[in-house]
């Protein structure tokens, strides 16, 4: 053990010297909880969560479904410990926070006076504790209502729970969060494959053309099939090569076979 003083060792971890009196006094403490939550050295203080007993029993449940969706995926090594939850949380930022400008009823309807919605002399008061509080709503219904093109046999009720029965959101599956986690398939492999097996076909010249020809011609004139029809295709297709073939050609000038 190396020996240091404590004001050197608070300069180290920029403390005070008071600070770390209280981290030494309260060693074991800070040493239990430490184990308990899988507090890191950075922390300087011990916060614990709101609801406790919520963590608990929630903690187990995120362990037990890691370990179903690991042996979906093959991952036969893994361990949901202690502290891969709470690495799982610092991740993915998973904290208790209040919302930081979140209005009030009373805002709102100040709100909707302002603009002209409801009747700037009715008083509204937002307290859970108000006994007019249903005919409240209901005054402000009616005036909104009157505003409107609301037909008079739908009540407030009746539009708050409008969309009870709209599904919005769907149980997803687990096989379904597996699917969506793996890499797909590479088939670039397979279509290379492809490519390299597909030969280029060889061009026929035209000797080779007017010979198959001839042998077709051989062929109909031993079978039952060869009319006129036939053969009236047949040399549509022969001409139809030949005025191809040749009309490339050049006749050759007489003076091509002079020695100059």
């Amino acid at each position: 053990r190396c020996w240091q003083k404590k004001k050197d060792v608070a300069k180290d971890f920029g403390i005070t010297p008071s600070t770390l009196s209280t981290f030494l006094k309260d060693r074991s403490k800070i040493e239990e909880k430490s184990c308990e939550v899988n507090i890191g050295p950075h922390r300087k203080k011990i916060r614990t969560a709101t609801f406790e007993d919520l963590d608990k029993a929630v903690g187990p449940l995120i362990q037990e479904k890691a370990l179903q969706l690991a042996a979906a995926l093959g991952h036969t090594n893994f361990l949901a410990s202690v502290g891969w939850l709470n690495r799982f949380r610092d991740r993915f930022g998973i904290a208790a926070k209040a919302i930081c400008g979140e209005e009030s009823a009373n805002t709102i309807v100040k709100c909707w006076k302002k603009t002209g919605i409801i009747d700037m002399a009715l008083n509204v008061d937002d307290s859970d504790e108000d006994p007019g509080e249903d005919s409240t709503i209901r005054e402000l219904w009616a005036t909104i209502a009157g505003r409107s093109e609301i037909p008079a046999e739908l009540g407030f009720n009746d539009f708050i729970a409008a969309d009870d029965q709209l599904l919005v959101t769907s149980e997803i599956t687990d096989d379904e969060i597996v699917q969506s986690v793996m890499p797909a398939a590479d088939n670039s492999g397979s279509d290379d494959d492809e490519a390299t097996e597909t030969v280029p076909a060889k061009k026929t010249s035209a000797a080779d053309a007017f010979a198959i020809f001839e042998c077709v011609k051989n062929v109909l004139s031993c079978s039952d099939i060869a009319n006129d029809e036939v053969y009236d295709l047949l040399k549509r297709v022969e001409d139809a090569m030949l005025t191809s073939v040749t009309k490339n050609f050049v006749q050759s000038k007489i003076t091509n076979y002079f020695k100059k």
